[in-house]
């Protein structure tokens, strides 16, 4: 046997599988784990068939689901510094929170901090 992606040919495709062919003796059975890398946001559907060596027939079955993106929220949506002394370093303190169902590498800046006053 050997699985085949419907649309191998896609860039699209997120579903592998591990072991991708294999032999089976009469009555046995084979464990096979599909692992999903969810690199585009959405709802995703794809169709693994398995050809049988010897056989016009394959099996098929469809892998479907929905890829989800981190959600967090700051928990101020000011921090304001006030009066700050010329040369002096000047700390806030923000939470940043993870309110999703998976973890999430982040990456804070200030965009337009030209003179990096923001470290």
């Amino acid at each position: 046997w050997r699985i085949e992606l419907a649309d191998a040919a896609s860039d699209s495709t997120r579903v592998r599988f591990s072991p991708e062919a294999g032999e089976l003796e009469v009555g046995g059975t084979a464990e096979i784990t599909a692992r999903l890398t969810g690199e585009t946001l959405g709802e995703f559907c794809e169709l693994a068939r398995v050809a049988l060596e010897g056989s016009d027939q394959t099996l098929s079955c469809q892998f479907k689901g929905h890829v989800i993106g981190p959600t967090f929220h700051f928990d101020a949506d000011l921090v304001d510094f006030g009066l700050c002394s010329f040369s002096f370093d000047h700390e806030r303190t923000l939470v940043l929170t993870n309110t999703s169902d998976i973890p999430m590498t982040f990456a804070l800046r200030v965009p337009h901090d030209a003179r990096k006053e923001f470290t």
